[in-house]
């Protein structure tokens, strides 16, 4: 039986959230639980130390995994100057391994106020590097999603962490299009994230994808999203979650 693993990452008041990402994470919840399904949610600590309870609460269908602190925000002037001059430097924005180690360090304490040890892991725009990989394995980390993979057949790697791919179109560009009014174009992404898993399910591939809460909110109000989760079911996807999904990982996709 193919299997799928639905991700998605939620972010703390960026300062330029369409709308919370914690009211759109509510919603996303719900479609997993009205379709009997199961997801892998990236939180930024930031996100965890503001809505304390709620992610306290979180249901058992949901695993939770970490993404960075802050997030590089706020994205003022001065942030957005530092995080380049990191990415020149470093060649990544996320910066020389102190301050990821600090950075890391204080994700998983956010984790630690709501009793949970996150292994999962993928970097605000999946921006890691060896360094990333080598700091959260001290932390206790296993997994990080942060490659993009897309219409490929998932192979699995293990270094420091082990590396699960995205191979879904991933809808990162629909929040740009929500903003700049370009709703024709919001749109033809959604279409595209859906055709790409409709593609993979064809070939009867194994499926992780990038569906972020936020994004299938103001696409449509998770109508694409539930369609999704709804084709996946009819055509006999087990959901897992990532943690699931690489424990059950055959020897033909991965060198564990």
């Amino acid at each position: 039986m193919p299997r799928v693993c639905i991700t998605g990452d939620v972010h703390h008041d960026l300062g330029f959230n369409v709308v919370p990402d914690i009211e759109a994470a509510k919603g996303y919840i719900k479609s997993i639980q009205k379709f009997n399904s199961k997801a892998t949610l990236f939180v930024t600590g930031k996100c965890i130390d503001e809505n304390r309870q709620f992610w306290e609460r979180i249901p058992p269908e949901i695993e939770l995994g970490a993404h960075t602190y802050s997030a590089w925000s706020p994205m003022i002037f001065r942030e957005k100057l530092v995080h380049w001059l990191y990415d020149k430097v470093f060649g990544t924005e996320y910066g020389p391994y102190l301050y990821q180690y600090y950075d890391i360090w204080r994700t998983v304490k956010s984790f630690e106020k709501i009793d949970m040890k996150p292994v999962c892991w993928r970097t605000h725009g999946y921006a890691s590097n060896e360094d990333t990989k080598k700091i959260l394995a001290k932390f206790g980390f296993k997994i990080i999603s942060d490659e993009i993979a897309e219409g490929e057949k998932i192979v699995i790697k293990k270094g420091n962490l082990i590396s699960v791919p995205i191979n879904a179109h991933n809808d990162d560009d629909i929040p740009k299009f929500f903003i700049e009014g370009e709703e024709g174009k919001m749109r033809e992404e959604g279409e595209k994230v859906k055709h790409s898993i409709v593609n993979l399910i064809e070939q009867k591939q194994d499926i992780v994808t990038q569906l972020h809460p936020i994004c299938m909110k103001i696409l449509d109000n998770f109508e694409t999203f539930e369609t999704i989760l709804k084709t996946l079911h009819d055509n006999n996807y087990s959901f897992c979650t990532l943690t699931e999904f690489v424990s059950c990982a055959g020897d033909d996709k991965s060198g564990i």
